[in-house]
């Protein structure tokens, strides 16, 4: 003899619809911002890198914390440590310089359009901040290097 078991447990249509999807993790790989560089090419690499740092950065700010004050300190680390900056026109040493170099166009747009991105960056994650004065005094230094290498050209 077989019995059966029949178990009315209500309806299931509370449970219908689509799943929650876990955050996808994407790792950030800060080390491939170079200590330093000396050529045109490894700039718009490190802008490069940079960037996109930047942007895994910015779309995983609800996994990853305090991603405004990494991105700042990242940008801020390439502009005043990494790259360096452009000597005056009236400096003694200015032939030996690298700014005073020749540059392919799509080097030197591919710089700029770089900068500009980065600088937006810097914005947007600077202005997130909550200010003290040290942070204050990093951010317009950083300003003024963004300036100096847009203008090095000019």
């Amino acid at each position: 003899m077989v019995v059966v078991v029949v178990c009315v447990v209500g309806s299931v249509e509370a449970l219908s619809g689509p799943a929650d999807m876990a955050p996808i993790f994407r790792p950030v790989e800060m080390t491939l911002i170079p200590n330093h560089v000396d050529t045109f090419n490894g700039i718009a690499n490190a802008l490069r890198h940079t960037e996109h740092i930047c942007t895994l950065l910015e779309y995983q700010s609800g996994t990853i914390k305090n991603t405004f004050m990494m991105r700042c300190a990242l940008i801020q680390h390439l502009f005043t440590n990494v790259i360096p900056i452009p000597l005056s026109r009236e400096h003694v040493r200015k032939r030996q310089c690298m700014w005073s170099q020749s540059i392919r166009y799509e080097t030197q747009v591919d710089i700029l359009r770089l900068i500009m991105l980065l600088s937006r960056h810097f914005a947007a994650s600077s202005m997130s901040l909550k200010v003290a004065i040290q942070i204050q005094i990093q951010i317009q230094i950083s300003n003024s290097n963004f300036k100096t290498l847009n203008s090095s050209w000019y």
